[in-house]
């Protein structure tokens, strides 16, 4: 059940609803959810909770804890909040159920810094029964419209459990100067203070440039998508474009690149991956919340943001691709995630962080335990990686000259994408950590005439030794696959033995190896 459809003002008008996407914070997370060991208690996170069937099982009172506290942050400073709506309240008391509501007890608090709230008992309160029995809606209308970033809000329960399936915080009302439906599924609606809303049912379509309003792309600023979409077209060069609010079903999107504006976006929390070229080129990004489930930060994502002075990455974040957040001059510090191991050591180059020696050492640029790349133009001819060193970077010595030798010490467990592809290199050791040896990790290295691979490698990836001076190769008895390419073009290999829990050897894993003599395969 859409909420959200049913307590809109009318077709003519439209109310931003500011808890889309927001920030919920509460005082006892855990014990509004326990005894619920069924999962079918959920708290607000956006303001609605669509996967539930019914109203009414979102924010949870046990026992003789009637009270909640939760503190909403809207992200920025609005200045026309008009009412407040909990929507689908199970109010089953009176009917002798165990839910209640006591909304004469409801507080509202207002703060524009999070520190200094004003209660504001300035309000009339409408109930209206829903189309189930024991279902309400509560909308409270502020005399005036009130200035605020944080919503802290106490709600009351005169029972023992209390649940909701919606929170709105809406502005003013706007006048909707154009509407219509697209591809049948999904309804828009544009107002005259620039607001896009996009509701109803969107997979990807790939058609973004038959969308219906294409012709107020230049007006557009604020984009609003509802809960039912799931996916999100392109949407670059809205010139005017300032600000995103992004419904929870939203579980993927295409890009806002060169969106010049726009200043803020608010990513649902089912949004897993920010794909190639996400934010590219919007210059005036200020702030990006990263949640916890991202995983994935794609190619160029946030390059040229010439406006984020700070980023903070969540502990499941597993990929950052290259140039992700290249050119992005302000941004001088950052903290990286312990699991963070696939990260390309371009991922900050034009930053304002390439110019603070204290992540230097010596030639090679370090974030916390993950060395990054080795300076350009260095002259030094064995590089020794510092004890602690966890992850060498995806090209962190690309093309690097006047390297012979490189000591990798043993807390090494990652060596990411084309890291030491380094002509002069001579010499160098794979730690007993590592089981992957990364796609061209060691292409076009011509003087490596040999190297030890570890027992603890199970997979050697495309190209991986491509182009390089090995003579001869020993694959250990834990590999299971040799991708393609893997030993392509190597001239002067000699001989090879093959481990005996291979079980792929992939196309052109050996190809145009002319002096290859000798392969041993052992019988099992």
């Amino acid at each position: 059940v859409d909420v959200s459809e049913d307590i809109s003002v009318d077709d003519t008008v439209y109310s931003v609803n500011y808890a889309l996407g927001a920030e919920y914070a509460y005082d006892d997370e855990e014990g509004f959810l326990s005894g619920h060991e069924d999962n079918s208690a959920y708290l607000l996170t956006d303001g609605y909770v669509p996967e539930l069937p019914t109203f009414g099982k979102t924010v949870i009172f046990i026992g003789t804890k009637r009270i909640v506290t939760m503190v909403i942050d809207l992200g920025s400073e609005k200045d026309d909040i008009d009412r407040i709506v909990f929507g689908g309240v199970h109010n089953s008391v009176e009917k002798g159920g165990n839910r209640g509501f006591s909304e004469e007890k409801t507080m509202f608090y207002f703060s524009t810094d999070g520190i200094e709230y004003e209660r504001n008992k300035d309000f009339t309160l409408t109930k209206e029964e829903k189309g189930t029995e024991c279902y309400y809606d509560y909308t409270f209308d502020f005399d005036a419209p009130v200035k605020a970033r944080y919503v802290k809000i106490l709600m009351y329960s005169t029972h023992y459990l209390l649940s909701l399936g919606e929170i709105g915080i809406y502005g003013e009302p706007e006048n909707v100067i154009a509407k219509g439906d697209s591809f049948s599924s999904r309804k828009w609606k544009f107002t005259d203070k620039g607001t896009l809303v996009v509701s109803g049912k969107w997979e990807y379509s790939g058609m973004e440039y038959l969308h219906p309003w294409k012709r107020y792309q230049d007006e557009v600023k604020l984009l609003v998508v509802e809960h039912g979409i799931s996916y999100i077209d392109n949407f670059s060069e809205y010139s005017n474009l300032e600000e995103v609010y992004m419904a929870s079903s939203v579980t993927s999107f295409n890009k806002f690149y060169r969106c010049e504006k726009l200043r803020r976006v608010r990513l649902s929390r089912n949004i897993t991956e920010i794909p190639y070229l996400a934010f590219n080129d919007c210059y005036a990004l200020e702030e990006i919340k990263l949640h916890e489930g991202i995983t994935f930060i794609g190619v160029s994502a946030f390059e040229n943001c010439t406006s984020i002075k700070e980023v903070s990455f969540p502990s499941t974040l597993e990929t950052l691709a290259g140039f992700s957040f290249a050119n992005c001059i302000l941004l001088a510090n950052v903290k990286l995630n312990e699991g963070l191991m696939d990260i390309e050591g371009n991922a900050f180059i034009g930053t304002a962080l390439y110019e603070n020696e204290d992540y230097y050492d010596g030639s090679l640029f370090y974030i916390d335990n993950i060395l990054m790349f080795r300076k350009d133009l260095a002259k030094d001819e064995e590089i020794v990686i510092r004890e602690g060193t966890t992850v060498i970077a995806g090209e962190a010595f690309h093309d690097c000259e006047n390297v012979k030798k490189i000591i990798i010490p043993e807390s090494v467990v990652y060596i990411g994408f084309g890291a030491f592809t380094c002509e002069s290199l001579e010499e160098i050791n794979i730690p007993s950590g590592i089981d992957v040896i990364r796609g061209y990790a060691f292409a076009g290295c011509d003087n490596l005439n040999e190297i030890t691979i570890p027992e603890s490698v199970t997979i050697i990836e495309e190209n991986a030794f491509a182009y390089s001076g090995l003579e001869k190769i020993i694959i250990p008895d834990k590999v299971k696959t040799i991708e393609n390419s893997a030993f392509y073009n190597c001239e002067n290999l000699k001989e090879v033995t093959i481990g005996k829990s291979v079980e792929t050897i992939d196309y052109c894993a050996f190809a145009e190896c002319f002096n290859l003599k000798s392969v041993y395969i052992p019988e099992t």
